[in-house]
């Protein structure tokens, strides 16, 4: 049987799992100085950095999900199960159907 992708909507879940309390903080922040006409003008120093950060960590985040979409492959072989992930920590998991 041909190795398939699980659908691409999985990498999207596992990142915004993985950085939802990023989100959170940084709709936090923009909460914080919504108030202002001109918000970028307002923002200090460190919040400033703060928010190249927490965009770095998603983009990092959502990169790594999608690598690892996208090296792991789902197939059926008669009886089982083949997960098979093509990462630096591979894993070759297999699941009896029966």
């Amino acid at each position: 049987m041909t190795e398939r992708r699980c659908h691409y909507a999985t990498f999207i879940i596992n990142t915004l799992k993985t950085i939802w309390a990023v989100l959170a903080l940084l709709i936090a922040i923009v909460l914080q100085n919504s108030g202002s006409a001109e918000m970028l003008s307002e923002i200090s120093g460190y919040r400033l950095w703060l928010l190249i950060a927490l965009a770095a960590f998603i983009i990092i985040a959502l990169a790594w999900h999608f690598i690892r979409w996208r090296r792991t492959f789902v197939s059926l072989d008669g009886e089982s199960l083949i997960i098979d992930r093509r990462t630096l920590n591979s894993s070759h998991i297999v699941v009896k159907l029966a």
